[in-house]
């Protein structure tokens, strides 16, 4: 059962949603598949076990991961600093945190958690281009 545990923290299934004042941790809990850690940093940058995978591509990006927990992240713009998420679970759950007040539906870019690494791929059709994320989404995850 998925539940917030204080103002700034929220558990999912398998996950740990951590708003840090500035951006949001997030950590496996015992018994998840994956044991990688997350944080959304920056402006916003998002990274993997402590180490930068990609630059946001739009204000918006949306991620779904293995437990089916989906991490709505939102920034005023692209370069600007996290500023809300919406964790949606699959107890049917809403959460708000950081500056969050409703949820305005915007969704943006599409990162799917993959089972194999637990990394998370873009599905958008336009690939992320930038000097610290992926050059190419791999084929299985365009149309063709």
């Amino acid at each position: 059962m998925s539940r917030r545990t204080s103002e700034n923290i929220v558990e999912t299934s398998h996950w740990r949603f951590e708003w840090t004042g500035s951006g949001l941790n997030i950590g496996p809990l015992p018994g998840s598949p994956c044991q990688h850690r997350y944080s959304i940093q920056g402006d916003p940058h998002f990274y993997r076990d402590n180490q930068i995978m990609f630059d946001f591509p739009n204000a918006n990006c949306t991620f779904v991961f293995l437990d089916g927990t989906i991490l709505v992240a939102q920034a005023p713009a692209a370069n600007q600093a996290l500023r809300d998420c919406h964790v949606f679970t699959t107890d049917g759950q809403y959460f708000p945190l950081g500056q969050a007040t409703d949820f305005n539906e915007v969704a943006g870019w599409l990162f799917v958690q993959q089972e194999s690494d637990c990394e998370f791929y873009c599905t958008s059709m336009t690939p992320i281009q930038n000097d610290v994320g992926r050059q190419q989404v791999p084929a299985k995850f365009t149309r063709g």
